[in-house]
């Protein structure tokens, strides 16, 4: 005898007090529709209480919380990284930052690299501003353009193999770049 019998991966428990979306259902909002918990309502994600209000959270939207490297040639000798202030969605956050630039020898980006490069190491032109040099041509202080956007210029005869890092001067961890390469020198 074959089960006729109906368990719906959503449904409201006895006593309509509670609605159930059991593993492996779910409910989706179609464009155009919202969720509203009204004045008094409550959100919990793994059972702890969202406290932030709708208002708090969107100004979230517009912190930067990390930042994206991208090294590109530039002069002969050059290399130039591109560091991208972004939101938890990735997005260009525009507004001038202050962020802490260094060069490391590892790709964790733990230590200050041993090797100096040849040149400078510096704010490229019209691209941000280097507030303060923590030590010479491997750890800087500067700021953004109001794009959120820095540019580290690096000359370097040896065309060293350096990890840019950047990160918020107020702490968090520092995102670092893919191993400078001879192709990202000019």
């Amino acid at each position: 005898m074959a089960d006729n019998s109906y368990t719906p991966g959503i449904y409201v428990e006895q006593g309509a007090t509670r609605q159930v979306v059991k593993s492996g259902a779910s409910i989706d909002v179609e464009s155009g529709g919202e969720i509203d918990i009204e004045s008094g309502g409550s959100l919990k994600i793994a059972g702890t209480a969202v406290t932030s209000t709708a208002a708090e959270l969107n100004k979230v939207d517009g912190i930067a919380v990390g930042f994206t490297l991208a090294a590109a040639a530039g002069g002969a000798n050059v290399c130039e990284v591109t560091i991208t202030a972004v939101n938890a969605a990735g997005t260009t956050v525009a507004a001038a930052h202050m962020l802490d630039v260094f060069m490391s020898d590892a790709a964790t980006g733990a230590g200050l690299t041993g090797t100096s490069a040849s040149g400078t190491v510096t704010a490229k032109a019209a691209s941000g501003a280097v507030i303060d040099t923590y030590v010479s041509k491997k750890a800087l202080k500067v700021q953004s353009l109001a794009t959120g956007i820095f540019t580290l210029e690096i000359t370097d005869t040896g065309k060293t193999g350096f990890y840019v890092c950047a990160s918020a001067p107020l702490g968090g961890a520092a995102v670092v770049s893919t191993q400078l390469v001879t192709g990202d020198y000019g």
